[in-house]
């Protein structure tokens, strides 16, 4: 009884919280002028000055023995994203 009280408690707060910051007003203009975003970014991040500024900052930030390690490491996961938030992917 006390959790269900607690559960409808929170959700309360929540519509509340999203009347307050104008949560769907903000998502629409999210949308609106921001859904081309990931596409931007993983066009960015699929070229060479992003590239760049991987290996500087992964040799500002790591030993010399851990640098090739780590670069694979972020080019792996970085690749990854980009190929998800492919459209052509997300297709199939």
């Amino acid at each position: 009884m006390r959790q269900a009280f607690a559960h409808d408690a929170v959700l309360e707060l929540l519509e509340g919280a999203d009347e307050h910051f104008e949560t769907e007003r903000y998502h629409s203009w999210c949308d609106e002028h921001l859904g081309h975003l990931d596409e931007v970014v993983a066009e960015w991040v699929s070229g060479p000055d992003f590239d760049r500024l991987l290996v500087e900052t992964v040799q500002a930030t790591y030993p010399a023995h851990e640098q090739e390690q780590f670069l694979a490491h972020f080019r792996g996961l970085l690749g990854m994203w980009v190929r998800d938030s492919s459209p052509v992917e997300q297709a199939r």
